[in-house]
């Protein structure tokens, strides 16, 4: 807060928002307005099975934020402000204009229906207009990605690793367009209509766009097996999801379905 008073805001930090976990997220005042304030830290690992985490990823964050503030068919929050000296970003606090984070809403037993075809239809549009960004250099690669998210799969069949060995070489070696694999519901906001915002951009890499899709519906299948959601529901919001994104871009049904199957064990282990 008093580095952003040097910077000439009349700013105030109120509340740390949940999440944040490699950086530090609050809700804030500043001209009479609710606005969000994310910090970013260097994150150094305790033990060898973790992983540095850069403040480098602010910056990515940010400039995915900037690129998508373009776009006509995704919701992102506004950027007010940008300090890249303190890693710091104020924008848009979107739960002002009636959205609230997806995450919350599934623990409550209240995932919106409606909400499958919004962000099918974002993510499809997510994997098309990124296609066309310049190359950049990104915090994370995709062989660090799939060696993290696909850890659970290898420790399942350890005397078989032909499934890992597959996926890893799908992910790395379709190389060429930009990937979120961070897109989960904590990341999703969604309001009473179904429409949804996106955040938080800074994990992601060049690799497989075919695992955004069902990287986000693994979520819904681990909720689903918590007891969160009736898999009638479930099943149902898959599709639509699915559907959706097919009206865009095209799903190939096995690598969907491993990608799904590789996100469940990692998320639920």
């Amino acid at each position: 807060e008093k580095k952003l008073n040097t910077k000439g805001l009349a700013i105030k930090l109120k509340n740390q928002l949940k999440g944040g976990v490699f950086s530090q997220v609050y809700d804030a005042e500043l001209h009479n307005e609710t606005v969000v304030v994310k910090h970013t830290e260097n994150v150094v690992p305790f033990d060898p099975t973790e992983f540095f985490i850069s403040k480098k990823a602010h910056q990515i964050d940010t400039k995915i934020l900037k690129l998508l503030n373009k776009s006509k068919n995704i919701k992102v929050p506004h950027i007010y402000y940008y300090y890249p000296d303190i890693a710091t970003t104020i924008m848009e606090d979107v739960r002002t204009s009636g959205f609230q984070l997806l995450n919350n809403l599934m623990l409550d037993n209240k995932l919106p229906s409606s909400s499958a075809k919004s962000i099918g239809t974002s993510l499809a549009y997510l994997a098309k207009e990124s296609r066309t960004w310049k190359s950049f250099k990104t915090n994370e690669s995709a062989e660090q990605s799939v060696y993290e998210r696909g850890l659970e799969l290898r420790l399942a069949y350890p005397n078989e690793q032909k499934q890992y060995l597959f996926l890893e070489k799908e992910l790395t070696q379709n190389n060429i367009f930009w990937v979120w694999p961070d897109g989960h519901p904590k990341n999703m906001f969604v309001n009473n209509k179904g429409e949804c915002v996106f955040i938080d951009f800074g994990r992601s890499h060049w690799g497989d766009q075919r695992y955004m899709l069902p990287n986000f519906l693994a979520h819904i299948v681990i909720y689903t097996l918590a007891g969160y959601i009736k898999p009638k529901q479930t099943q149902e919001y898959l599709q639509s999801c699915v559907d959706a994104y097919k009206k865009i871009e095209p799903v190939n049904e096995p690598i969907f379905c491993q990608y799904l199957a590789m996100e469940v064990l990692h998320r639920a282990n």
